[in-house]
């Protein structure tokens, strides 16, 4: 995790044949309002349009779930 675990969760994703390489981050991240928090995906452009923004958009939301968080917002962003 690169945050305060009281803040939220980031998590980074690598492939399977190059873990130094970081291919994606997503943040699920607390908001000043009570069970409701902020969900962001970042992907490398290499990486878009296949499927792995929508499959770190549901685990980010089962892991807000876990941590309380019942609505959220989502922000989307590609690397350039």
């Amino acid at each position: 995790m690169l945050s305060d675990p009281e803040r939220g969760t980031t998590l980074v994703t690598t492939t399977a044949r190059n873990t130094d390489r970081i291919i994606a981050m997503t943040n699920v991240m607390r908001t000043d309002q009570q069970g409701v928090g902020e969900l962001a995906v970042l992907i490398e452009d290499a990486w878009q349009s296949k499927g792995l923004g929508t499959a770190l958009a549901a685990h980010a939301a089962d892991v807000a779930r876990r941590g309380s968080l019942s609505r959220g917002w989502l922000g989307r962003a590609g690397c350039g």
